[in-house]
């Protein structure tokens, strides 16, 4: 999947934070006049690495915290022009009243060279690969964030804590229980599941290829042997499971019925794998005066906020941006 990226020359300096409490701090880079402090905090197994956003104004701030999805990518890179986040969106127009985190999955690091990654940005190093899918799943991650929370939670300059999560990020923003988060909003992720997202995309992949129909039976088969499957081991397969699983029960929809804080659900009306699923979710918060969820569909945009014809291809994810903060902020 391509990652879309802000590229912009950078400098190392060496400040602190107006917001460096209970974590260590670990480098700073300047990426675009935006400051960028790597972080750790550390649990009793492992350190939790994180980058955070700021102006350096010692104002009170609203904490946002962004989670990626499934891309295995680091936060930071650098090629020949220099040193640029790997983020799809630009933040320097928020920074006056919000501070920005972006979170590593464990293992991964917050800085790689480009000439240490694939053509995506993604870790090959096959050590660093496997150490990242032994923790690669739903809880170990929302403990992450847990631990970010309860840490920021606790700052004067903090004022209300949003949650944006994408993808696989947008399953662990809907599995948060936590009353401090004022709004969450999800993005590009199947209600369902991932079981759900494949048969969708089978479907329509059928509606299209009438002449070389698929059947789901497979798709159904392996939903049932997952779920009812007790998974141990440490090989690549059984890891690979494991994560799978994690974040395929319970469905996002069940951690959502649950949620009393606003929800806002947002996809592209062509992200085939989510936007029939999710149209059927509508319904069914309908049903249950869930009035606390809100959607925003894209029309015309796929899973990455992307609109594509035969000639180009469009990126939409600042617009997309944009508009989950207005949402964040009424």
């Amino acid at each position: 999947m391509k990652i879309y990226i802000y590229k912009v020359f950078s400098l190392f300096l060496f400040l602190f934070s107006v917001f460096s409490f209970s974590q260590k701090f670990i480098e700073k880079f300047e990426i675009d006049s935006i400051t960028y402090l790597h972080k750790e905090i550390k649990k009793k197994k492992r350190i939790v690495n994180f980058i955070e956003a700021t102006n350096n104004e010692n104002n009170p701030k609203d904490l946002i915290i962004f989670i990626q999805g499934s891309n295995v990518t680091p936060l930071i890179s650098e090629d020949e022009g220099g040193k640029f986040l790997i983020i799809p969106f630009e933040i320097k127009n928020y920074l006056k009243d919000n501070l920005f985190l972006f979170v590593s999955k464990p293992f991964i690091p917050i800085f790689k060279n480009a000439k240490d990654l694939d053509e995506n940005y993604n870790i090959i190093d096959k050590k660093i690969l496997y150490d990242y899918q032994k923790l690669n799943t739903l809880n170990v991650l929302l403990s992450d964030i847990y631990e970010i929370i309860k840490k920021y939670s606790k700052s004067p300059n903090v004022r209300n804590i949003y949650i944006i999560g994408h993808s696989q990020g947008a399953r662990i923003a809907a599995a948060l229980n936590e009353k401090k988060i004022k709004k969450t909003a999800i993005l590009s992720v199947n209600l369902y599941g991932r079981f759900q997202e494949e048969i969708s995309n089978l479907r329509f992949n059928n509606l299209l290829n009438k002449q070389y129909l698929k059947d789901g039976d497979a798709i159904y088969s392996n939903y049932k042997n997952l779920k009812n499957a007790v998974l141990i081991g440490n090989d690549e397969n059984t890891l690979s499971n494991i994560s799978y699983k994690s974040f395929s029960f319970p469905t996002t929809i069940s951690f959502l019925v649950k949620k009393q804080n606003p929800v806002l659900i947002v996809y592209g009306g062509k992200d085939v794998g989510v936007s029939f699923s999710n149209d059927l979710a509508r319904f069914e918060f309908l049903n249950n005066r869930k009035d606390n969820i809100f959607f925003k569909v894209y029309n015309k945009l796929n899973h990455n906020f992307e609109e594509e014809n035969e000639k180009e291809k469009k990126f939409y994810w600042q617009e997309v941006f944009e508009d989950v903060i207005i949402w964040l902020k009424q």
